[in-house]
Order: structure tokens, then C-alpha cells, then sequence
């Protein structure tokens, strides 16, 4: 018997009970032919260097990771399906995204009411979020005089926003 037939035989007679075998795993008829399909393009590229006796044990070994990697291939696509979907929630939330524009706005209005250090103390602070101590050892500033650049800074938009808003 030739290669071809062989390989025939072999199709013929595991091709259902490897689809039975695949849809214990995945579920969706369509997604185990393709699977089991695949382990038969697979063995039949390999079908000269692969030990006959012992090609029923191959034949459902290749099926069980192609199913198992297409499970993985389902869950990691779910999860990038969510991710994007709360990506894009979050900005295409018109309200969300004119709320963060008036914010921007009146943050750069603050700024330009601020005079030096305390517009860049500000900026260091509340846009690049970090400490006050960590501002006051990089622009060579005491921690007060951080604090108090601060105060003031919070103070002018107490009294230039709250009150507007209230």
C-alpha cells in the first residue's frame, strides 16, 4: 500500500471519532473540522518520518493541542475584545471627554495666573503627579515653600472656580 492510500485509510477511519474527540474540548462543530483538518494537513506533511504503529496516539495528541491552543486563542481574543471595549467606552464617552477638556482648560487657565516657581511647582505637582518633596529636591525649593506655592495655587482656583460653579 502507498502513501496516499495509507494516509486515505487513516482519514477515513479516524477522521469522525477525532471530531467527536475535538468537540469534547471546543464545542463548536465548525471550529473542530477545522481542527481536526489541520492535524490531518499536519500528519500528512510528516506522514514519511511518522512511526505507523503509532499514529492513532499522534493523531490525538495533535488534535488535543490544536484544541487546547485554540481555546487560548479564544481566551487571550475575549480578553483583547474587552480591553478594547472599555478603551473605547472611555473615549468615545462624549461627556467624559468634554469634562476632561474643561478641566485642561481651567488647569491652563490656573497656570497663567500663576507667577514663577509656583506655575512650575504647580505643574510638577498636579500634572506630573508627584511629591511635594520631590519637587522641592529637583527645583533645589524646602518643602514649605513647596507647601506654600501650593496653597496658593489651590487657593486661586478655590476662588476662581468653586465660586462660578456655586
Amino acid at each position: 500500500m502507498n502513501e496516499t492510500e495509507s494516509f486515505d485509510l487513516l482519514f477515513r477511519s479516524y477522521y469522525q471519532p477525532l471530531l467527536v474527540f475535538a468537540q469534547q474540548y471546543v464545542g463548536d462543530s465548525d471550529d473542530c473540522r477545522d481542527i481536526v483538518s489541520a492535524a490531518f494537513e499536519d500528519l500528512w506533511r510528516n506522514f514519511s518520518r511518522i512511526d505507523h504503529q503509532h499514529v492513532r496516539a499522534y493523531l490525538y495528541t495533535l488534535v488535543r493541542n490544536k484544541c487546547v491552543d485554540h481555546l487560548r486563542h479564544r481566551g487571550t481574543r475575549r480578553q483583547y475584545i474587552e480591553f478594547v471595549t472599555i478603551l473605547s467606552d472611555r473615549f468615545t464617552d462624549t461627556d467624559t471627554l468634554a469634562e476632561e477638556d474643561d478641566r485642561r482648560h481651567r488647569v491652563r487657565q490656573v497656570l497663567a495666573l500663576l507667577k514663577p516657581p509656583a506655575d512650575a511647582i504647580f505643574r510638577e505637582c498636579f500634572l506630573h503627579q508627584k511629591r511635594y518633596q520631590q519637587v522641592a529636591d529637583e527645583l533645589g525649593l524646602s518643602l514649605s515653600v513647596v507647601k506654600k506655592h501650593m496653597a496658593r495655587a489651590l487657593r486661586v482656583i478655590r476662588e476662581k472656580y468653586l465660586k462660578k460653579d456655586a
